[in-house]
């Protein structure tokens, strides 16, 4: 009999974590802060261009919001799917669990009376196809590394394969025994919608080839991101290297609890950089330097939005 936590337990245990996170967090800034100084010296030039992949971040994560619900007959604007990407990652950074994507299938919800379920199911699907998508990539990469530059990091490689096998083994399980299953465990709620997903879209080989490409173009921005992360602190890392760590921490999502991933996928970032030889202090700055760049955009863009959004609400109502 597994345990199971009241809502309110929940919410203890999230606070208890976001305060050790944040005294960690203290603690290392303090104790390393000449070595924090690598951030101080990023060169406007490199500031634009962080700034510009965190921009097209936030498009290709509005295309996939626009690709995904086009699939059930709703056609988004541009303004809208951008404009609900960086409200999504505003709200992220405020709420834990991704509340962000919450309020992204409230407001579809209000506005055009799209389906929640249908929401979470698309989405499932999606991840799921990234993942596998994103194991594939992951293995060639690791064969690229361990022939161009002689290093390859087994930990990492078994992730790659156990996350191809386990997708692959998910294509293939049966819906109506997936409905079988009565246990409420989040895994198994997970893996429920994202078969569910994949039963409506795998007679729909465009719609899968478009979220296909849509997560290889973000993967591959996200790797862009932290090759010039490293870059602007006067680090030359190997394009491959940052391929393989942006991949596991875009797999790291799944363990998002804090708002925005706050902490989990910078621990991410500097745990694969290590286990890829590139130490530890360099890392946490990149890391630290692409997060702080998404917030200076994220935060005055998702304002904006709400702002626009709100505003056009209120001339419909007056209508």
């Amino acid at each position: 009999m597994g345990l199971k936590l009241s809502k309110r337990n929940k919410l203890y245990l999230l606070n208890l974590l976001l305060i050790v996170l944040v005294i960690a967090c203290i603690l290392v800034l303090r104790n390393y802060q000449n070595e924090f100084n690598l951030i101080k010296n990023v060169s406007i030039k490199y500031f634009i261009v962080l700034s510009a992949i965190a921009l097209l971040n936030g498009i290709v994560n509005g295309l996939k919001v626009k690709y995904y619900t086009k699939i059930f007959g709703l056609n988004l604007s541009f303004k809208e799917s951008f404009g609900l990407s960086e409200i999504t990652s505003l709200t992220n950074y405020v709420t834990p669990f991704k509340g962000g994507t919450a309020f992204r299938a409230l407001y579809l919800k209000k506005k055009y009376n799209f389906s929640y379920e249908k929401f979470i199911v698309v989405m499932g699907a999606a991840s799921l196809i990234a993942f596998f998508g994103y194991s594939i990539v992951g293995m060639l990469s690791t064969l690229y590394s361990f022939l161009a530059h002689k290093t390859v990091n087994l930990l990492i490689l078994g992730i790659f394969i156990t996350i191809f096998t386990a997708s692959l083994i998910a294509f293939f399980l049966p819906l109506n025994y997936m409905h079988r299953i009565k246990s409420e465990n989040f895994i198994i709620r997970k893996l429920k919608s994202a078969i569910e997903g994949w039963y409506i879209l795998k007679n729909k080989p465009y719609n899968l080839l478009i979220i296909l490409i849509v997560e290889l173009t973000f993967l591959f921005s996200y790797s862009l991101s932290i090759f010039y992360g490293f870059r602007a602190i006067g680090v030359n890392t190997p394009l491959v290297y940052c391929l393989i760590i942006s991949l596991v921490s875009s797999m790291s999502v799944i363990f998002t609890i804090t708002p925005a991933g706050l902490g989990v996928r910078e621990a991410v970032i500097v745990w694969a950089s290590t286990a890829l030889e590139q130490g530890i202090i360099v890392p946490l700055n990149v890391a630290i330097l692409i997060r702080l760049i998404s917030m200076i955009w994220a935060i005055p863009l998702g304002l904006l939005f709400s702002y626009i959004f709100i505003k056009e609400e209120k001339k419909q109502i007056d209508v």
